[in-house]
């Protein structure tokens, strides 16, 4: 790449692409209770399919040189959703070097990898924790914060940590950036929760980031979008969630689905724009909800 240009990257998060499963998924008592949660209780009405349509395709238009997304590609990781996500996310990943990452809803029943996920997205998804992905002379960094957990809690393989200072280390990258599910800290920049949704060895992440060479981290989990710093070891730097790219929009609950653009020039972040869906489609928006 040309470094007198600009690097455009998207980003996207939580869409949570649904469908209801079979008899056999449901065997499963995580999958049970969330179909639950979903089909019976009502919480499938907080996602659309024409939203998570429209962010991929305002996103598609931004003209991204690069795509990623900080996970929950699904609801349940059920085969007909990961079938869903690598149909819809056709005019992103078949068109721009993208790289994608898995939420808590992507490790839904297990802690190994999803095999519908890997077989239909795994040349976009990372093939081992950590991982790091170049792409010109930015890389992304990948570190697992999900795991297995009945209160959605999420965790940091210390070892993990160990192995992605190493790669930090051998990387000649210029800019160089953090994609995680869970976030570290909150909108406030204080330590986030409640503890049932929080990584519960989040302070040992927090310690080992005022020591790495990170000058941005993105992150989704939190379905209400913000930007705040945090102290890496370059600094104060952004650490940003744009909100859920798939929620449905509700005007009276003020809720609506958001992306993000981020334009990079050489070893700089120069520009954060917000994008939320209205009436008219997806258009600039400022931080909040």
């Amino acid at each position: 790449m040309n470094w007198d240009a600009n690097m455009r990257i998207a980003h996207l998060t939580d869409l949570h692409f649904q469908t209801p499963p079979t008899l056999r998924e449901m065997f499963h008592p995580k999958r049970w209770i969330g179909s639950t949660n979903l089909y019976i209780l009502g919480r499938h009405r907080k996602f659309s399919l024409s939203t998570q349509r429209g962010a991929i395709t305002a996103a598609s238009a931004q003209k991204p040189d690069l795509f990623l997304m900080t996970g929950d590609i699904t609801a349940q990781a059920l085969h007909a959703e990961c079938s869903l996500a690598q149909k819809e996310l056709q005019p992103l990943i078949a068109n721009i070097p993208s790289f994608l990452i898995y939420g808590n809803h992507d490790i839904y029943t297990s802690n190994l990898p999803n095999k519908s996920l890997k077989q239909l997205l795994g040349q976009w998804l990372p093939p081992k924790n950590p991982y790091l992905f170049r792409h010109e002379s930015i890389a992304v960094l990948y570190i697992e914060t999900c795991r297995i957990d009945w209160l959605s809690r999420g965790w940091v393989d210390p070892q993990a940590l160990n192995k992605a200072k190493q790669l930090l280390e051998q990387s000649d990258a210029r800019f160089t950036i953090l994609c995680i599910h869970y976030p570290v800290v909150n909108r406030r920049g204080q330590p986030y929760g409640p503890a049932q949704r929080a990584i519960r060895n989040g302070s040992i992440f927090e310690e080992w980031l005022k020591k790495a060479p990170i000058d941005m981290i993105l992150h989704g989990h939190e379905h209400h979008g913000y930007q705040v710093n945090i102290q890496t070891g370059k600094g104060m730097i952004p650490n940003i969630n744009p909100g859920s790219s798939g929620y449905a929009r509700d005007e009276k609950m003020d809720r609506r689905a958001h992306f993000t653009m981020y334009t990079i020039t050489e070893d700089k972040l120069q520009k954060v724009e917000r994008f939320a869906e209205t009436a008219e489609g997806f258009v600039p928006t400022t931080w909040g909800r």
